[in-house]
């Protein structure tokens, strides 16, 4: 008999996902493109605009006051988080759907969908047809190909729970990944210029997650390996003290996370056209 299944917030969900093979930074391994993979993600900078001491400060004294998960989420959302045009999209509070079956016993066996406070993709009405099965969602909107979801915490919340939250998340965004990418091998003949960039993207740590309550801000990577799914820092920054830092840091991860929804989509054959990163 299947057990009952726990949500993120539930008595027992950080052990129930351990016994799923979904590891929290302590038990995790460090992947073997760590310091290649960092280095693109954090040393990533445009010339951009930044706000002006003033709209930081006020930024800051809100987030001190601001009582709620919704309040920090709003807060951050409007003066650190960057927005993309489409097909790029943004959900919020949406639960993921389209997860292995729970007869697999894999790593959401007993436990409830994920539902994460933020998540970027490429929106599925911009995808062909052949490729919308992708989709995370089972209902609309929906996004594919995402390579970050955000797990928000109001100011002096529970940091921990958000970080396995988050835990959670990746190992769901990982999965999707090397499902696409499995699908594509499979139709691909070995030899090929193509064969190669699948293999190439298959071996690379490419999601994301971040979390923050608004005053500090982590950001991690997450990979699979025997069986395991794992999640480790990238960085920390604080939104209060380095608040340019911090900004940065997010940012730069959203970038990181713009780029490899574009390129897998690429792989698997999407023709989305020229795009561009925007510089602001």
């Amino acid at each position: 008999m299947d057990p009952a299944r726990i949500s993120t917030t539930g008595t027992g969900f950080e052990e129930r996902a351990y016994e799923n093979g979904v590891l929290d930074p302590i038990a995790s391994y460090v992947p073997g493109d760590a310091s290649t993979h960092d280095r693109d993600v954090q040393h990533h900078r445009r010339t951009s605009t930044q706000p002006s001491e003033d709209a930081y400060q006020r930024f800051c004294n809100r987030i001190a006051r601001s009582k709620t998960e919704a309040d920090a989420s709003a807060l951050l959302d409007k003066h650190m988080m960057k927005d993309y045009d489409l097909p790029y999209d943004s959900i919020r509070n949406a639960t993921i759907t389209n997860t292995p079956n729970q007869d697999s016993r894999d790593f959401n066996y007993g436990l409830s969908d994920p539902r994460p406070n933020f998540l970027q993709g490429i929106s599925v009405q911009d995808l062909p047809s052949h490729l919308q099965h992708h989709s995370l969602h089972r209902e609309e909107p929906g996004l594919a190909f995402s390579h970050l979801a955000v797990e928000f915490k109001k100011r002096d919340g529970n940091l921990y729970q958000a970080t396995y939250q988050a835990a959670y998340d990746g190992a769901v965004l990982v999965h999707a990944r090397e499902r696409a990418l499995a699908e594509a091998r499979a139709r691909t003949p070995d030899g090929t210029a193509a064969a190669a960039a699948l293999d190439r993207a298959a071996a690379e740590t490419a999601v994301l997650t971040c979390v923050t309550d608004g005053q500090v801000a982590d950001v991690y990577r997450h990979h699979h390996r025997d069986g395991q799914y794992h999640q480790t820092l990238v960085g920390r920054e604080s939104l209060i003290f380095r608040p340019r830092r911090g900004r940065s840091l997010i940012r730069n991860a959203q970038d990181w996370a713009w780029r490899k929804a574009y390129q897998l989509a690429r792989l698997m054959g999407a023709n989305l056209g020229d795009v561009e990163e925007e510089e602001e």
